[in-house]
């Protein structure tokens, strides 16, 4: 497991730093179910509980808090309602979720822009359709194609979270809270660390990691606690498995963002990269505490759990971890593992199986989905495993294992982890 950006594919969780360009103020998740609290109270940040859990993509909340009377179309901080910060981040099915409810998809901001328009200039055009074809829609503003309305300031469109990301940022909506940046001139055009920080981000998208931590070092020296920059060079130097380096940002990070949850999330994983166990469950149990309930936390938490020899605990994770994303192949596979370890050799059967449909080329799983054919006396179909990988990669334990048992005789099987 030493690269963890292959074991755990980037999470669109990240992209709430996206939402930051377009209203202006940070990011920050909020507590829910406090005793006393309003359900439709602006909180501090300039959101309510439901905006909160649309920009996020809690589908579960999002209901939740409708199922208890929140106001779909309440507006928070300049003039923004939920369905606009669902749109920013592409979250179609919480988009559906709230136009159902009753989401006004006419609304307008303080700058005049719809939910559709967030969407369109985010890129995400599918959302922008769907609200688009709700009766009564306002058409799209005219302007530069994924860039900002006519009228709009032309700063830029908030990055996405495909490597494909745009290279222009939304200006903050009217009226919002705006952070004092520390600006400069560069190459005769001024600048800020903010803005240095989302160009930052853009490289890592494209995985020049160390361009972008250059870049965030040059914001970091305009101004020394930007978390954007701190959050970004965090997420390269964990991209270049440089963990002890992500450890030391994401740790700057939430000392500046105590409730920055991906924080939280991230520096878990980068303990758990390092072998640190007790420091990757202590960070990774403080994510689900705060409420966010991704899959990538209880799988990781699993895998945890897993080498602290507690695979009860580990199977109970990768269980959550499947109902929130049942099309994740490593979640199968690390839940096969589990099973093999609680020597349930049918139902490790059932996921490496699993794993395999979702992602036919996973060679981890088609080994060791071999070996517990081995182990359950099919040399047939363990062969047959073995045969598909050489197919397209000579790995070097499959071809030792099907070289040995194309011969007279058979070893003990083990397991690949």
């Amino acid at each position: 497991m030493k690269n963890l950006s292959q074991i755990f594919p980037v999470s669109r969780i990240v992209t709430m730093w996206a939402i930051m360009c377009f209203f202006g103020s940070t990011p920050v998740l909020c507590a829910q179910g406090q005793a006393g609290s309003d359900l439709n109270m602006v909180q501090k940040n300039g959101r309510t509980k439901l905006m909160e859990a649309a920009a996020w993509g809690e589908i579960e909340t999002v209901n939740s808090l409708l199922t208890k009377g929140a106001n779909v179309n309440m507006a928070g901080s300049g003039g923004v309602t939920a369905l606009m910060l669902a749109a920013a981040v592409g979250y179609q099915k919480v988009a559906e979720i709230l136009l159902k409810a009753g989401a006004d998809p006419t609304t307008k901001d303080r700058q005049g822009r719809t939910a559709a328009d967030y969407a369109t200039q985010a890129g995400y055009h599918e959302v922008a359709r769907l609200i688009l074809n709700q009766p009564g829609s306002a058409p799209l503003q005219t302007g530069t194609p994924n860039g900002p309305p006519t009228g709009s300031s032309s700063v830029s469109a908030p990055p996405k979270p495909e490597p494909a990301a745009t290279n222009t940022v939304a200006q903050p909506a009217a009226g919002s809270p705006e952070p004092a940046f520390t600006t400069s001139v560069v190459n005769g055009t001024e600048t800020s660390a903010l803005a240095l920080a989302f160009e930052a981000k853009m490289l890592r998208d494209k995985e020049q990691y160390d361009a972008a931590i250059q870049k965030c070092n040059q914001a970091l020296r305009l101004e020394k606690d930007s978390f954007e920059a701190l959050y970004y060079r965090a997420s390269s130097y964990y991209y270049k498995d440089e963990f002890d380096l992500a450890i030391a940002d994401y740790t700057a990070v939430i000392r500046l963002r105590p409730l920055l949850s991906t924080a939280f999330l991230y520096r878990g994983l980068s303990y758990l990269a390092k072998a640190d166990y007790d420091h990757a469950l202590a960070d990774l149990n403080r994510t689900i505490e705060m409420g966010v309930g991704v899959a990538l936390s209880y799988h990781g938490r699993g895998i945890a759990l897993m080498n602290k020899d507690q695979p009860d605990q580990a199977l109970e994770d990768y269980h959550h971890a499947l109902k929130l994303d049942p099309q994740d192949s490593q979640i199968y596979f690390h839940r096969g593992l589990a099973y093999i370890r609680k020597k349930d050799l049918d139902k490790a059967l059932a996921d490496f199986s699993a794993a395999i449909r979702l992602k036919p080329d996973y060679v981890r799983a088609l080994y060791n989905r071999g070996r517990v054919y081995e182990e359950l006396g099919d040399t047939t179909k363990a062969l047959e495993d073995y045969r598909r990988i050489l197919s397209f990669t000579q790995d070097p334990d499959t071809l030792e294992r099907y070289t040995y048992l194309t011969k007279p005789g058979k070893n003990k099987p083990g397991i690949k982890t």
